[in-house]
C-alpha cells in the first residue's frame, strides 16, 4: 500500500521548529495543522525539490565529466527530499514557494533521468500525487492519499 517517509534531518538543511519544519529557506508553517502530502505512484525514486525563486534545469543539473551522464548537484546548492517508490511524505502546508521534481536513478540517486515538474505552485493546503505517467493529480478531499480528485486509485499496485 506505500508508506509515509518523514523530512529527513540531513546535513543541516532539514529541520523542525516550533513554527514548522524548515527545509533550507524553505519554511513550512503547518500552523493550521493543515498537511501537504506528496504521494509517490511513479514506482520510481523522486527528487523534491523546494524552493523561492523559480529555477532552470542547470541550476540542478549538471554533467559528469567521465561518464557525460546529467547528474544532481550537492544538495547545499537547493534543497531536496529523496522520496522512495510507492511511499508518500507529509509536511506542513508550503508558505511560499515552489516545487519541482525530477525522477533519479533507482540504483544511483545522483543520477538524473527525466523531469516531472519545474516550478510547480501547489496550492496552499492542496495534496498532490505524482502518477505512474509522472503526471502531478491533487488528491480528491477526504479521498485517502492516492485517490485522485477524478475519483481515480492510484494506490501501488
Amino acid at each position: 500500500m506505500g508508506s509515509s517517509v518523514s523530512a529527513p534531518n540531513q546535513s543541516g538543511n532539514i529541520g523542525s521548529g516550533s513554527s514548522g519544519i524548515t527545509i533550507g529557506s524553505i519554511t513550512f508553517s503547518g500552523q493550521s495543522g493543515t498537511q501537504t502530502t506528496v504521494a509517490n505512484a511513479t514506482g520510481k525514486k523522486l527528487r523534491i525539490f523546494y524552493h523561492k525563486e523559480e529555477i532552470k534545469l542547470e541550476d540542478v543539473l549538471t554533467t559528469d565529466s567521465v561518464t557525460t551522464q546529467k547528474i544532481f548537484k550537492p544538495k547545499e546548492e537547493i534543497n531536496f527530499i529523496e522520496l522512495p517508490p510507492n511511499q508518500h511524505i507529509e509536511v506542513p502546508c508550503l508558505d511560499e514557494g515552489f516545487i519541482s521534481i525530477f525522477v533519479a536513478d533507482i540504483q544511483d540517486s545522483e543520477v538524473y533521468i527525466e523531469t516531472v515538474s519545474l516550478n510547480f505552485k501547489i496550492p496552499y493546503g492542496a495534496c498532490g500525487i505524482v502518477t505512474a505517467n509522472n503526471e502531478i493529480k491533487f488528491r480528491k478531499y477526504g479521498g485517502g492519499i492516492w485517490i485522485d480528485e477524478d475519483g481515480q486509485d492510484h494506490s501501488p499496485k
